[in-house]
């Protein structure tokens, strides 16, 4: 399998430090996040990962909060990550989601966190696309404890008539090196590598298929 990564400079569009709206966006949903898990949750040494960190704006919400907690930041841009702050208790690791387990190897975690980074993991088709979302999330479940839990923030494309027709439609616009120079235009940062937006039943079912049980599920929409 063939996988397509964004450049350096398409990153950029993900630097909290020099885009704010990245920061606010970051951190915007966790207030109505929080209350999904048990204060006694973050009572102990909860060690947490957050797959996709980039300069690591939400472990830093979290680490001034909750002090007996720690994290990974787990990336594939050197340049995001080089812009994490220092903290004893946290830990940065750069290396491609294919290769998750690999690279974590050895660091069970109790929390793991994949914010807008499963529509991320895009191959040279839609199959592929599918294949490699379902990929990372089996190695992210076998990176938790038996009784961890994973948080998912994603965008779902719902379509008429046939569920997965916006789905396949982004990817194929967005994915074209052809019109890259117009989809870029148009503002998608993600032009000419692609992007995987899923329904909201695809994403449930996605889940489900590689293990997963959905214990909350809430609309983040505005």
């Amino acid at each position: 399998m063939t996988y397509r990564d964004l450049a350096e400079h398409q990153l950029a569009a993900f630097d909290a430090s020099e885009n704010p709206s990245a920061y606010i966006m970051a951190i915007a949903y966790l207030p109505r996040l929080l209350p999904i898990f048990h204060p006694a949750f973050f009572a102990g040494a909860i060690r947490s990962l957050d797959i996709g960190g980039g300069t690591g704006a939400l472990p830093d919400w979290f680490l001034a909060r909750y002090p007996s907690s720690s994290w990974t930041v787990f990336d594939n841009s050197s340049h995001l990550l080089a812009k994490n702050s220092t903290d004893a208790r946290k830990t940065v690791v750069c290396g491609k989601a294919q290769f998750l387990h690999k690279h974590l190897e050895g660091r069970r975690c109790d929390l793991a966190i994949m914010h807008c980074v499963l529509h991320h993991l895009v191959g040279m088709s839609y199959r592929e696309s599918l294949d490699f979302i379902a990929s990372a999330l089996r190695q992210a479940r076998s990176l938790l404890q038996p009784d961890g839990h994973l948080s998912v923030i994603e965008i779902a494309y719902d379509g008429w008539p046939v569920d997965s027709w916006a789905s396949h439609i982004l990817y194929g616009l967005t994915s074209s090196r052809t019109l890259a120079p117009i989809t870029g235009t148009l503002g998608a940062n993600t032009a000419g590598v692609g992007v995987c937006y899923l329904s909201s039943d695809c994403w449930r079912r996605v889940l489900h298929d590689v293990g997963f049980q959905i214990v909350h599920q809430e609309e983040l929409a505005d």
